[in-house]
């Protein structure tokens, strides 16, 4: 704080970007590009700084459009930390170093500092450094300010996830997950009653959810975990999105005067990242419409490499994603005005309260390019039922009063017609 002038302080990123926001107005014009006709887009943590600019009208004139991948995370806990959270993080990372204030730290070696980042007496120092509730950059949550209509509804927005967020990195005891190893791994982190779990297990049942033809290695419990905690709108295993939270948000977003809001959601496998599952980090090779990717091989040479991807499905992917990217930055419109033939891509429609209408980016042997109306309505409806139960997503003046005192709603079936999603 006494380095700041009265500007805010933990919120050093945000203005770090902000920075460079300016920079590109002031001076992209030397490059061929216009200043004031700017999209920001990002993937997950580049997602939610997009959010968070969102919320932040010091960056207003710095965007005018805004692209987010995988980002709605965060809606699934107060993230956004206070001055107090913020002191308890640096007074252990004084600790950690044997500093006594902030001008010691800036002489630490920056490995020492990394180190740190790992481990402070057996446990992360600084795990979690996000946006700070200072009262000046930041004066509240910033889904309290989506929530009272406090963020920038001028600007188009596309948003999205994969179908399979949890799958890249989650941790399956077996590709054979069992139905009690399910139940077990959905208990650890969202604890149930009885008959929640009996209808979370009868939303992602085969006979009224759809699966692949071709379930790999894994068993249908290992899908039915992979797609369930996706969908999780509680704080799940990894915190990982899911279209049942892009879908609650972009709602939020209609109701708060949002006018362009474009939702997609990415199936398209094999990939980058997975040979069946369309997980976390795979999409953003297709945006950019690589024919190669990086692989990290630390334990064989410590240097990267790089692997060839360049089939017929991917490839098309790949100009099909890159168009509507670069129309959307263009025009604020993702469907391309012309020649859109030439990839067989669809028109790209807007997601209303009236028409929930979500792309579906699947190859063609798959399903296709197609348009998706409700998608995942069963299962998104039960989802923020239940984590409204558990004290969260539940309106603004309520949320620090309920939160884990909220009645469980009542209980009813939910077996009903099989939602597209996948094949």
């Amino acid at each position: 704080m006494s380095r700041t002038n009265g500007t805010g302080a933990g919120n050093f990123g945000t203005q770090d970007q902000r920075m460079a926001m300016n920079w590109v107005k002031e001076n992209i014009g030397a490059f061929g590009g216009d200043g004031d006709d700017v999209t920001l887009f990002g993937q997950s943590a580049g997602a939610m700084s997009i959010l968070n600019h969102l919320s932040q009208p010091e960056s207003y004139p710095f965007y005018n459009k805004v692209i987010v991948e995988s980002g709605s995370q965060l809606f699934t806990s107060n993230i956004n930390i206070t001055i107090e959270d913020a002191n308890m993080k640096y007074n252990a990372f004084l600790n950690g170093t044997g500093c006594d204030d902030i001008d010691c730290l800036l002489k630490v070696d920056a490995e020492a500092l990394l180190d740190l980042y790992e481990y402070a007496n057996g446990a992360p120092a600084y795990w979690g450094w996000s946006p700070v509730i200072d009262g000046v950059s930041v004066p509240e949550f910033y889904l309290n300010l989506f929530e009272a209509k406090r963020f920038n509804n001028k600007v188009p927005i596309l948003i999205g996830t994969n179908r399979e967020e949890a799958a890249g990195d989650m941790s399956i005891p077996s590709n054979n997950l069992t139905e009690e190893e399910f139940e077990s791994l959905i208990q650890t982190y969202s604890p149930m009653s009885p008959e929640e779990l009996a209808e979370l297990k009868e939303l992602y049942n085969p006979n009224v959810y759809s699966y692949p033809a071709e379930l790999g290695e894994y068993s249908i419990w290992a899908w039915m975990y992979a797609r369930a905690q996706t969908d999780m709108m509680v704080v799940a295993e990894l915190g990982l999105p899911g279209h049942c939270q892009d879908r609650w948000l972009a709602r939020m977003l209609l109701e708060g005067g949002s006018k362009s809001i474009y939702m997609y959601q990415w199936a398209h496998t094999p990939n980058t990242v997975s040979e069946i599952f369309a997980a976390h980090g795979g999409e953003p090779f297709n945006v950019f419409n690589m024919l190669v990717y990086p692989i990290w091989e630390a334990q064989q040479t410590g240097n990267f490499t790089y692997r060839e991807d360049a089939t017929a499905a991917r490839t098309n992917m790949g100009h099909t994603m890159a168009s509507y990217w670069s129309s959307f930055a263009v025009s604020g419109d993702p469907s391309p005005s012309r020649y859109p033939s030439e990839l067989d891509m669809v028109h790209w429609p807007k997601f209303t309260t009236e028409a929930e209408l979500t792309l579906m980016l699947e190859d063609d042997s798959k399903g296709g390019l197609r348009v998706a109306q409700n998608l995942l309505e069963e299962q998104c409806d039960w989802h923020l039922k239940y984590a409204n139960s558990v004290g969260q997503y539940l309106p603004l003046k309520s949320q620090t009063l309920m939160t884990g005192s909220a009645t469980k709603p009542a209980q009813k079936s939910l077996r009903g017609r099989a939602t597209e999603h996948g094949h």
